[in-house]
């Protein structure tokens, strides 16, 4: 996303239209901007959900076989059905693409003068998936408080996962803040709000949408800090350990003088 996306869009305000200007370069912003886009909310909606099992019911991914139904097989359907749907419907559209290269994303496809597609999408794919990161994030923090006040020995479980779930919330943060606006003027937009009222705030909750894949790479670079610091300590420890001290002359003498 941050090296075709970001750069084709950056290139357009830089010249004031898309370049090159070819219906394959259209296609590609498309399929970057709403496939990669929609593939990382999805997946950040349901690792919301699944940090749930992961700390409260872990019983669930303590063998191979639940591992691959309860963690591997809904990560493969998501990265498999996103692409795949935005291949389908912007490689063959049920309508025929104009293309405009004086506006960004040459006017979008013809996807969105679909009412049914554009209500699927929508709903689906932008809203749902932001509105259950939000409803699995606060349901975390709300069960996690409970467990440490009602049950005391929760207080282990909750120091063993405290990492995970400090860095799982700052991604759900990162997306509503950044990715809610825009689902809420989507939603306004199909209920009926005049275009007058959304097109005055479609740019600037639109540019929202690039801080959610600037500042993710940052979270996810935290997350291996204590990888990169661990080493270095082991090592330090391995030289002190094996490091030999040298003796004085006072205790060479009181050494023979024993002897």
């Amino acid at each position: 996303y941050l090296l075709t996306h970001v750069p084709i869009y950056l290139n357009y305000l830089r010249l004031g239209y898309v370049w090159p200007q070819t219906p394959t370069m259209c296609h590609i912003w498309w399929f970057v901007g709403d496939g990669f886009s929609d593939t990382m909310t999805i997946l950040m909606a349901w690792a919301s959900f699944e940090r749930h099992i992961l700390i409260f019911h872990n019983q669930l991914v303590t063998t191979r076989r639940k591992r691959i139904f309860a963690h591997y097989l809904p990560i493969t359907i998501i990265i498999i059905y996103c692409p795949l749907y935005y291949l389908i419907v912007m490689g063959f559209p049920p309508c025929e693409n104009i293309y405009d290269y004086t506006k960004k994303l040459c006017s979008s496809s013809c996807l969105y003068r679909n009412d049914i597609l554009l209500l699927y999408d929508a709903i689906f794919n932008d809203i749902l998936a932001t509105i259950l990161i939000a409803i699995f994030s606060i349901s975390l923090i709300i069960r996690v408080l409970w467990h440490n006040q009602i049950r005391y020995r929760q207080r282990l479980q909750w120091r063993k996962h405290q990492k995970i779930i400090i860095i799982l919330m700052s991604i759900s943060m990162i997306y509503l803040t950044f990715n809610l606006p825009v689902m809420i003027l989507d939603l306004a937009d199909i209920c009926g709000l005049s275009q007058h009222i959304t097109e005055k705030f479609e740019p600037y909750f639109d540019f929202l949408n690039y801080f959610i894949f600037i500042f993710y790479p940052f979270i996810c670079l935290g997350t291996m800090l204590s990888k990169i610091r661990n080493p270095r300590r082991q090592r330090l420890v391995g030289i002190v350990g094996m490091t030999a001290i040298p003796r004085t002359k006072s205790q060479n003498r009181q050494t023979q003088q024993l002897r």
